[in-house]
């Protein structure tokens, strides 16, 4: 097996850790607490590098423009998610506050590769398209709205931002960005998150104890992984060349190879909840559910 080093173990949240993600330059990490605070990690230091507190609410959704220099949280009610959320835009170097956009239900986020484009998707099965002038954005009237009317739960860009990946726990429905039309979908029948990453072409999922299944949303190809797995196991992240895979199961965190369907390595973190990779894929990331403790590992040779 591989040799993982955990980098830091990385402490602040007074309660436990939701939400993790790192900026595209794989610099610093965002995290959100049920502490209502978000923090910004320096990733080559272990250190804090600011807090913002979201006046004691829960945030459902963190992510990092594409060119790094902005962050997008989800900030209000969860559960159930409200008509009074807003995105609040903040800049990643300062922590401050520039913009909010005021949508309703709005639960989850992705920037356009070319940071120009933000979608939020909502409880309320409708994914808003905002032009993004970072002190004034403008709703551009794009409106898609999944048509069984199931909350939208998660949603991602491949890596030319043609095409918006969007789960819905029904399926992973595939929608061109232009027209706004449904491509593909991938059905979900064990209601399970997809494992995924920002700006990746490749989804897998489990689809019954041992099998995993891939695929490629713009190719089209599929393939199956039988890999050893426990009944509690959940894939959690791909990373950046498709070559590794993440899942989680109590106290551990499991990598494998895709090619092959080996185990690479394991490591231990207690109550893991969700781990992810970092964008150049040498380093993830996992914390814990039951406090606020999160460790960086480095991938060895």
């Amino acid at each position: 097996m591989s040799n993982f080093e955990r980098l830091f173990a990385l402490r602040g949240h007074t309660d436990q850790i939701v939400l993790l993600e790192f900026q595209p330059s794989g610099l610093h990490l965002a995290s959100a607490s049920e502490d209502g605070t978000v923090r910004l990690w320096n990733v080559e230091t272990g250190k804090q590098v600011w807090s913002n507190m979201l006046n004691g609410n829960l945030v459902s959704d963190i992510t990092f423009s594409s060119d790094g220099l902005f962050l997008a949280i989800v900030d209000g009610s969860v559960f159930p998610v409200s008509e009074n959320n807003q995105v609040i835009i903040v800049d990643v170097q300062t922590g401050e506050r520039v913009s909010a956009i005021a949508q309703a239900y709005a639960f989850v986020t992705v920037f356009s590769p070319d940071s120009g484009t933000l979608y939020v998707g909502g409880s309320d099965a409708k994914v808003h398209v905002w032009s993004l002038v970072v002190n004034n954005p403008q709703d551009d009237g794009q409106i898609f709205e999944s048509s069984v009317g199931i909350p939208i739960t998660d949603m991602t860009l491949n890596h030319t931002g043609e095409l918006l990946a969007i789960d819905d726990l029904i399926g992973l429905h595939v929608i061109d960005t232009k027209s706004f039309t449904v491509q593909k979908t991938y059905d979900n029948p064990l209601d399970i998150d997809f494992a995924r990453r920002h700006y990746g072409d490749v989804f897998a999922q489990i689809t019954n104890n041992s099998t995993v299944h891939l695929f490629n949303i713009v190719t089209d190809q599929t393939w199956v992984l039988e890999l050893e797995l426990d009944q509690k196991e959940i894939m959690r992240a791909i990373n950046t060349d498709n070559t590794l895979l993440i899942s989680v199961n109590d106290d551990r965190v499991n990598v494998w190879d895709i090619e092959t369907g080996n185990l690479i390595s394991e490591v231990t973190h207690e109550d893991v909840f969700d781990a992810t990779f970092s964008p150049d894929g040498s380093n993830f990331a996992s914390w814990s559910a039951s406090s606020g403790l999160l460790k960086i590992w480095h991938i060895g040779e």
